[in-house]
């Protein structure tokens, strides 16, 4: 009981904001920064990454979403493709009853998958960009501007639309 209604809670909260409730930035925003940790629990923040000189794409996924774990495979191979030119950050939400880090870790190494994956244990990534759904994809420019932040399942054409013009 404890946990639905942590659970609960947490989705409350989530709703409550709405940075990023599927949309295509007509005008720049600038970037809401976040801090998650890595797979060696090492704390890493989104301008880590925009430090970089590279466009982020960022994705809030679960291990109990079936729409998050079904376009993982796409996001494997457009990570392979566009690695060098772009981060990405594949960020499970494990804050607030959801996932836990073993789950989510269990899951991607038994998919195979090699892109990099981070952890919002705290929910402050969540929060930075009001996800209430799961998943939710963000591309920012290599100058720290969002340009597109869409809540629900990405095709792999529609991820590669989405990078290739924030590359041009």
């Amino acid at each position: 009981m404890k946990k639905i209604l942590s659970v609960l809670i947490t989705f409350i909260l989530v709703l409550s904001f709405s940075s990023c409730v599927s949309k295509e930035v007509t005008t720049p925003e600038n970037f809401s920064d976040f801090t998650v940790y890595d797979y060696n629990n090492n704390k890493v923040s989104l301008s880590d990454k925009l430090s970089e000189g590279k466009p982020v794409v960022f994705n809030y996924w679960t291990t109990w979403c079936p729409y998050c774990l079904e376009e993982m495979p796409d996001f494997e191979e457009v990570y392979k493709e566009y690695g060098d030119k772009v981060s990405f950050m594949m960020i499970d939400v494990n804050g607030g009853g959801n996932d836990t880090i073993p789950e989510a870790k269990e899951y991607i190494e038994e998919m195979g998958y090699s892109f990099p994956v981070y952890f919002d244990t705290d929910l402050s990534a969540t929060y930075a960009y009001g996800v209430g759904s799961f998943p939710t994809t963000g591309v920012i420019d290599a100058e720290g501007n969002l340009y597109y932040c869409q809540a629900g399942m990405l095709t792999k054409d529609r991820l590669i639309t989405m990078i290739d013009d924030i590359l041009k």
